[in-house]
């Protein structure tokens, strides 16, 4: 496929396309340079030539949720925007290539290096899933490397916008799930099937469910587990598991970082390869052993037997301290001779032998003894109050539902306290406001993390006879109640039901006639302009006493009116707007990757829009 910008076209008025790398999970993707701030980014573009045209809405919406992210081994997304007959993602640029470049230039990772990879992508997986976003397309083009070598998940903020322009098939069916094959829910899960696929190909050399055209290879793994290879190692049964071809057998993200974490950890590499990969590295154990005598006292037990006399190569429990110990005579010196052997002991050479300490080997028995004992009630003290605990980062769960928090933090081994629901204006009902302690807080495993749950903001009825009066009257009304509103021109709509000049509809926060809103709220009051002219109607006196009524001839192409969708299906939608002629473009109430009902839409039911416009729908 050829490049659709050209090497010195410029995006945005500041980013400059200097080479064309190719196409990642049906982006292409460009070298650019940052004119404003000086600096090498890379663009990924999407042709908007190929979607339908709700495709920049999806995108726009994406993009800026993408954008708020930020995670070690997430791609940054500096910005966005529309030009050029398409939609443009801006990254930064790791330097490291991709794993699909590696691969291609050594072949295949050791089990240890693929499992490293892979415990850093399943954690960048895990943070972006705990925030309900699912890539849907991971392959190994979209698996980056920084100059330090760690991994950089590439592609979310174009990959659901460009997969439900293919029917929720991503880009390259190689990696798709069997749930994405059959058309059924799609949920993190899918991701972690799909790196599991990315590294049995790391590894193996070859990827499984590989059909002759891209129908057969997503046919191909409907119902069938991975193939077994011995050459997987430790990591055969947790991709086995990772690859179940049902979701619900799959572990999550982060359990699945776990699992791959535990082999990198464990698995030392063969022989490192140069470049990024060669990171592989085991973590140092954490945790809490009993204390062996030399840890305390710096004594080194030797076994007992038969030595040699004589031969200093062979060391006995004697070799280690010997002196004259006399506890009998105030008056003798008392004189340690450390580091005397047995061998000197032996020697013609020697001037006297040396007398050992009555009881001295039983003293220092006992004492060793008592040292250790002492020691072990010591560290059992330390070890109940936490001394030896792992500690971990408490990561950030404002923001999120309570499930979600309640999963993200139960995960690194807290425990999690609810508290509320607490008022919060900015906050949706359900959501954490507040969490103690603070996002990235170091504490121990078990240490107890409280939440606090948003109940929504305080809201106040609307009065009832807002609607048909006029502007100044509607905002005086709203008034008394704490509220402000405004009557742009650019929210003025046609209406058969008001007059011009009179309030037809009442907006807030996507909603059309709300009941309630927020205490203290502002909204938008739409004006009637009166009835839509290409709707209406003229009569004509017949040469009889009856009359004909003549209707105006509407344009096929001509605006439509906007049917309601509240309530609808998604199914029911997609049907309406089929017959209606125009597209539509879905606000999201929850973090859930998939939606049921219609509970709000702009423009409201009735109102003109041109034909193939497109109706937002507030969704749950």
């Amino acid at each position: 496929m050829s490049a659709t910008l050209d090497p010195a076209a410029i995006l945005g008025g500041r980013y400059v396309i200097r080479r064309y790398l190719g196409i990642a999970s049906g982006a292409e993707v460009y070298v650019a340079d940052d004119r404003s701030l000086a600096r090498q980014v890379a663009i990924h573009f999407a042709p908007v030539r190929t979607y339908d045209p709700s495709f920049v809405d999806r995108f726009r919406e994406e993009a800026v949720t993408v954008a708020a992210l930020t995670h070690p081994y997430l791609l940054r997304v500096f910005d966005w925007g529309e030009e050029a007959g398409g939609a443009y993602l801006v990254t930064e640029f790791p330097e490291g290539g991709s794993l699909r470049t590696i691969v291609d230039r050594q072949g295949t990772l050791t089990v240890g290096q693929a499992a490293l990879i892979g415990a850093e992508v399943a954690e960048g997986l895990a943070y972006a899933h705990a925030r309900g976003i699912v890539h849907g397309s991971l392959a190994p083009e979209l698996i980056l490397f920084d100059r330090d070598g760690r991994a950089r998940i590439a592609g979310l903020g174009l990959s659901e916008a460009l997969m439900e322009s293919h029917g929720n098939i991503p880009a390259d069916p190689r990696y798709a799930s069997p749930e994405q094959a059959t058309g059924a829910p799609v949920d993190a899960r899918t991701d972690v099937y799909a790196l599991s696929l990315i590294l049995f190909e790391a590894v193996t050399g070859y990827l499984p469910f590989v059909g002759e055209t891209p129908a057969s290879t997503l046919q191909a793994r409907v119902g069938k587990p991975l193939p077994v290879e011995a050459s997987l190692g430790a990591l055969d049964m947790v991709v086995a598991i990772g690859a179940a071809y049902q979701a619900s057998a799959r572990p999550d993200a982060a359990l699945f970082a776990q699992r791959l974490q535990a082999i990198a950890t464990d698995t030392p590499a063969a022989s490192s390869p140069s470049g990024p990969i060669t990171r592989v590295s085991s973590r140092p154990q954490i945790g809490f052993r009993t204390p062996r005598p030399e840890d305390v006292t710096g004594v080194v037990s030797v076994p007992s037997g038969p030595t040699p006399l004589g031969d200093p190569s062979v060391s006995t429990a004697e070799n280690v301290v010997t002196g004259d110990f006399d506890f009998d005579d105030e008056d003798d010196d008392v004189r340690p001779t450390r580091g005397v052997t047995s061998s000197s002991i032996s020697s013609p050479a020697a001037p006297r032998p040396v007398r050992r300490a009555r009881g001295g080997r039983q003293w220092v028995a006992a004492v060793v003894a008592a040292v250790i004992i002492v020691a072990a009630v010591g560290f059992g003290a330390a070890w109940k109050l936490g001394a030896f605990s792992v500690n971990h980062s408490v990561p950030t769960v404002v923001g999120l539902t309570k499930a979600q928090a309640t999963t993200l933090l139960s995960s690194d081994g807290f425990t999690v306290s609810i508290t509320g629901p607490v008022p919060s204006p900015s906050v949706p009902a359900g959501s954490v406001v507040t969490q103690v302690p603070a996002a990235g807080t170091n504490a121990s495993s078990g240490a107890t993390v409280t939440i606090s749950i948003s109940g929504g903001p305080n809201t106040i009825a609307l009065p009832n006879n807002v609607l048909g009066v006029d502007c100044a009257t509607a905002t005086q009304m709203l008034g008394t109640v704490g509220l402000t509103a405004i009557c742009p021109l650019s929210a003025q709509i046609y209406s058969s039901n008001y007059g011009v000049g009179h309030v037809a509809e009442i907006l807030y926060n996507g909603q059309v006639n709300p009941t309630a809103v927020p205490t203290g709220a502002s909204v938008t009051l739409a004006i009637s302009k009166g009835v839509d002219p290409s709707t209406t109607t003229s009569t004509t006196p017949g040469a009889s006493s009856t009359t004909s009524t003549t209707t105006t001839t509407v344009n096929p192409h001509g605006p439509r009116a906007v049917p309601n969708f509240v309530g609808m299906s998604k199914a029911q939608v997609f049907a309406t707007c089929k017959t209606s002629e125009l597209y539509y473009a879905t606000n999201w109430t929850s973090t859930t990757t998939s939606w049921h009902v219609v509970v709000s839409q702009r423009p409201a039911p009735g109102t003109h829009i041109a034909w193939h416009g497109t109706v937002r729908l507030t969704v749950r």
